[in-house]
């Protein structure tokens, strides 16, 4: 059979046989096709695993950022899959996510490479990866004697170094050391007493050592190198823009002249600095040639003070006014667009727009400045118009309360007694509202408060009233109950009238006790107040402007 040795990846695969002549002996034949279905599956106990390191060996550096690439075999079918695991505590523990055949790490230790199949097929490889190799670096004796005003450090040793010419030597001092020359040799020369460091550095890995020694004075002069500063606390701020610094020096045993060599190249005794930085000073006595150093740290804070301005609103109505209030993190100093100094400020816009207000304050501490501005605007605060602010309507029937605003829109809130269904508040005006009492017997109202609203801006209340009367007919609603107990339900007794009616002065109302006596005459135009009146059963005779005479009893009950 032509290509019978192929290599098959994992997977379901379908033979397809097809019979060049259909009379083939003893073979039965459909459509001359024959059909095999079969599934490939790598069984090999151990897969060839490799793992290639980048660098070779696989060591670490010193370097920022420095990693070893481990590069693993890449499985050799979409079945295998990879995995790395890390050596901890004697056993080796996956590393979550590093499922890639490439890993990149930057921590030393032994890291293995698995590749794992169907039917437990799996291989894998163990590497090595190297912490740093460290130089190290000795100096012998440790504290040696100066015997000359000239002198070189020796008794410099290292070991794994990589070779002489891959080390880098860099010498430092404290502020009474002097290095004279040779800071980048094993050997350097040094002028005064003092505490001196070498720094080795491989050159192929990055990686340092150091080493200390102290250098004490022999047989020569002891020049003592001091710097004071005016003023003697200060520092370069915004107050202080420059600090004046004097070099003194002596000389033990014996006295001398000096001359003076400051780091920043002047000469002299005193110099003055406006910058922040360590400024040091090497003194040479002019009889014995020797040299003292001192050194003096100057710093400087001009660092701004925070500064923000909040408000409650930003945008507010014309004649109105909002308290500013400048929000600081440190101890400063007002100062406002009005020059007032506080850390509050009323601010009345003079116009309509945008307003701007500004402050700048002061750090108590440095005497730093920074500036912060507001804009609060300023808007015409909206009218609101209704046709009618007083509304009567009989129980169950609708009503409409037509108010508009010149705002940007109209909001209402609402309080009512004895109608049901009344929201609280809502926008618009109030159209088709069906307007139905809870007691049918007693009148209610719904107090309304229309406000224009325009950006921030809210207009004054317009305050309308509608009042909901029980059915009558006569068109007139005499209550038949008082319950004066300040509950403000029936505590006066609140005859309605037609909203035609426009005289209600011309309508005579007597009230009789119930023994006959008159005990009060009035109009309608008048509220009865049953206050002073006990309780009990009354009979009214409420005569019309046309002598119709309305007949009745009223009832005055104070709840208990």
């Amino acid at each position: 059979m032509p290509n019978s040795q192929m290599n098959l990846q994992d997977g379901l695969y379908t033979l397809n046989v097809t019979a060049k002549d259909c009379s083939a002996y003893n073979a039965a034949c459909t459509n001359c096709v024959l059909n095999y279905v079969f599934y490939v599956q790598y069984t090999n106990a151990l897969l060839f695993v490799d793992i290639e390191p980048v660098p070779n060996p696989p060591v670490l550096s010193c370097f920022p950022g420095d990693a070893v690439i481990l590069n693993g075999s890449q499985p050799p079918s979409p079945a295998i899959k990879p995995q790395w695991a890390r050596l901890v505590s004697g056993q080796f523990q996956d590393i979550p996510g590093a499922t890639a055949p490439t890993y990149s790490t930057s921590q030393p230790g032994t890291f293995r490479y698995t590749l794992t199949g169907p039917m437990s097929c799996s291989g894998s490889n163990i590497i090595g990866v190297s912490p740093p190799l460290l130089p190290e670096v000795a100096l012998q004796p440790d504290t040696q004697i100066l015997n000359a005003c000239k002198q070189k450090i020796i008794g410099v040793s290292m070991q794994n170094t990589g070779g002489t010419d891959n080390i880098m030597f860099g010498w430092t001092t404290n502020s009474s050391g002097i290095i004279i020359e040779g800071d980048t040799t094993s050997s350097p020369l040094i002028g005064a007493p003092g505490t001196y460091t070498v720094t080795i550095t491989r050159k192929d890995n990055g990686c340092l050592a150091t080493a200390t020694a102290t250098l004490v004075a022999g047989n020569i002069p002891v020049i003592s190198t001091q710097i004071t500063r005016e003023p003697a606390t200060g520092r370069l701020d915004c107050r202080l823009t420059k600090i004046k610094l004097q070099a003194t020096a002596s000389q033990a045993p014996g006295s001398s002249p000096f001359t003076f060599s400051w780091s920043d190249g002047s000469s002299g005794s005193d110099i003055t600095v406006d910058a922040p930085g360590i400024y040091s000073v090497t003194a040479t006595a002019t009889n014995s040639g020797c040299q003292g150093a001192a050194g003096l740290l100057i710093t400087q804070d001009i660092s701004k003070p925070s500064i923000a301005i909040m408000s409650p609103r930003d945008t507010i109505c014309d004649n109105e006014s909002v308290v500013l209030t400048a929000i600081t993190q440190e101890p400063v100093l007002y100062l406002w667009y009005d020059n007032s100094t506080s850390s509050t400020n009323t601010a009345a816009p003079l116009m309509n727009g945008v307003n701007k207000y500004g402050i700048t304050v002061t750090a108590v501490d440095n005497g730093c400045t920074n500036s912060a501005e507001k804009g609060i605007v300023q808007v015409d605060e909206p009218q609101v118009f209704c046709q009618e602010t007083t509304l009567s309507v009989i129980n169950g029937e609708q009503g409409s309360l037509n108010c508009t605003t010149s705002g940007d829109r109209l909001t209402w809130v609402a309080s009512s007694t004895n109608v049901r269904n009344i929201a609280a508040a809502g926008n618009g005006p109030v159209l088709n509202q069906i307007f139905q009492l809870d007691n049918i017997q007693t009148p209610g109202k719904v107090a309304y408060a229309f406000y224009g609203v325009n950006a921030g801006c809210t207009s004054l209340p317009m305050e309308a009233l509608v009042t909901v009367l029980p059915v009558t007919t006569e068109g007139i609603f005499i209550p038949e109950l008082i319950t004066p107990n300040g509950d403000g339900l029936n505590d006066t007794w609140e005859i309605l009238l037609p909203e035609t009616v426009t005289n209600p002065e011309a309508y005579a109302v007597r009230l009789f006790n119930r023994n006959g006596a008159l005990v009060y005459e009035d109009t309608l135009a008048n509220n009865f107040d049953a206050t002073p009146y006990p309780d009990g059963a009354y009979y009214y005779i409420i005569t019309t402007p046309g002598g119709e005479t309305l007949r009745g009893a009223v009832t005055i009950i104070r709840r208990r």
